[in-house]
């Protein structure tokens, strides 16, 4: 008996140690998981700092470039308001020398009437003590025969 004592005496004290040993090394694995816990907490902490830094970054980038919209949008609306004056300029200098071209014609044909009307102006008789002399109906000028442009 005192055998089947000692050999009882040896399981339990086998089972204790193993349920000894197995408790510690639990014990230790949920140490080591709160360890990792703790250091990705960190992990996530130094993330999220980082990623708000960028989100600010972000927004300030977008409010610049907001600005930038506003001003290209500006520029375009300037140039494009340009263009039209540009082309209404255009269409007036076109009207001036239409204009200019009629105003020629019209100063061409004055002057070709006036030179047709000095042609047939007689020259004034110049005082004599003679008397003018009498013309006959084939020496004076047909007004109707005058050229005229239009």
């Amino acid at each position: 008996m005192k055998a089947q004592n000692m050999v009882l005496v040896l399981v339990v004290v086998i089972m204790l140690a193993s349920l000894g040993g197995t408790y510690l090394l639990f014990s230790q694995q949920g140490a080591l998981s709160t360890q990792k816990i703790d250091s990705l907490k960190v992990v996530i902490d130094d993330l999220s700092v980082s990623l708000k830094k960028v989100d600010s970054g972000l927004k300030d980038i977008e409010a610049r470039s907001s600005g930038y919209a506003d001003s290209i949008k500006s520029l375009e609306e300037k140039i494009s308001a340009g263009d039209a004056d540009r082309k209404d300029i255009a269409a007036k200098v076109t009207d001036l020398m239409k204009a200019v071209g009629d105003i020629k014609g019209v100063a061409k044909s004055a002057a070709e009437v006036k030179q047709a009307a000095m042609e047939i102006q007689e020259p004034a008789p110049e005082p004599a003590a003679e008397p003018a002399p009498v013309t006959t109906q084939s020496e004076t000028v047909d007004l109707g025969q005058i050229p005229v442009q239009k």
